[in-house]
């Protein structure tokens, strides 16, 4: 985010965005470090902001009224109207003010490396991805202990990684996510999530590509759709979380080059298209569900007998 976008938010909201930004540089500091002056400035911010339970200057005012010394009744006058003000809470008006102009200077230090950092935690992600798509070409990583001891060698040592390299893309995604902001791409929903992560989204199908990112497998009940509360629900939780499903429907897993412009979200699918009409010699009507995912969505209405909808929510594949 850059420093002109900081000063023009409300007041309020300027100690947020600082601790999102001082959040995201943590998440990133282990690929890559802040400038020295990142890191004594956030310092100095920190000691300003924590709360403290002692009180120094009424500790000098008290020494002051026991042991004198020069020009002592100035000192003393000094020191009670300073004690005083640091019993008082903490003035929000100052908190607010200090903390927007540090914010901006913090913003300003970090600004120079963003790129650099982000470049670092897409290379972690690449080469992990790059291990775990090898590894999931040797085998099916998501079978069970007992079906992949009669495997080869090969697979099974492709296996046992897979778990450690799933672990750690779960980790790069988060501070890729962190570093991509940091470096002014906003990444604040799935929908940009998976155009950073996945290079291949033209031609693939948006319907299984969801189900895969949000859940390993395809839905097994044959529902469109599986929600992340239905997910928690599952019995048992997969090996490798999503990345295998999304390499099983196609995805390439390669951090976006953020040079080549700013991320378009990736929509969810529409609804599923209910048709339904009365066949000749059946009691009823009978009921057809199309995808407009589907690569061919108009031809299996036209061989149906029906026309595309028009209107929200039933977009084509391409679209």
């Amino acid at each position: 985010m850059s420093t002109a976008t900081l000063s023009i938010h409300r007041v309020g909201a300027v100690g947020d965005m600082l601790t999102r930004h001082i959040n995201q540089v943590v998440a990133v500091r282990e690929y890559c470090a802040p400038p020295p002056e990142w890191d004594q400035l956030d310092g100095r911010l920190h000691a300003f902001r924590a709360p403290t339970a002692s009180s120094p200057l009424r500790d000098r005012l008290i020494d002051a009224i026991l042991h004198g010394g020069a020009d002592e009744a100035a000192q003393i006058a000094e020191l009670r109207a300073l004690a005083e003000a640091e019993a008082q809470p903490p003035n929000q008006v100052l908190m607010t003010v200090v903390t927007g102009a540090v914010g901006v200077a913090l913003f300003d230090l970090y600004d120079p490396v963003a790129d650099n950092v982000y470049a670092c935690v897409a290379k972690a992600f690449n080469d992990t991805a790059a291990k775990f798509t090898a590894a999931a070409a040797k085998v099916d990583v998501e079978l069970g202990s007992e079906e992949v001891v009669g495997q080869p060698g090969p697979a099974r040592t492709a296996w046992i990684n897979a778990v450690a390299l799933a672990g750690a893309l779960d980790g790069h995604l988060v501070a890729l996510a962190a570093a991509a902001e940091l470096a002014g791409q906003p990444v604040d929903s799935d929908e940009l999530l998976i155009p950073l992560v996945i290079a291949n989204l033209e031609g693939l199908h948006r319907r299984r590509l969801w189900e895969a990112f949000l859940s390993a497998h395809p839905p097994a009940s044959g529902k469109p759709w599986v929600s992340r509360r239905e997910l928690a629900r599952e019995p048992s939780a997969p090996r490798c979380g999503r990345w295998a499903a999304l390499i099983a429907v196609g995805a390439q897993l390669a951090a976006a080059d953020l040079s080549l412009g700013e991320l378009a979200p990736y929509g969810r699918p529409g609804p599923l298209d209910r048709r339904e009409r009365r066949v000749a010699g059946q009691v009823g009507n009978t009921v057809w569900h199309f995808d407009p995912c589907d690569p061919d969505y108009v031809e299996q209405l036209a061989a149906a007998g029906f026309s595309p909808r028009e209107g929200v929510g039933y977009a084509t594949a391409a679209s």
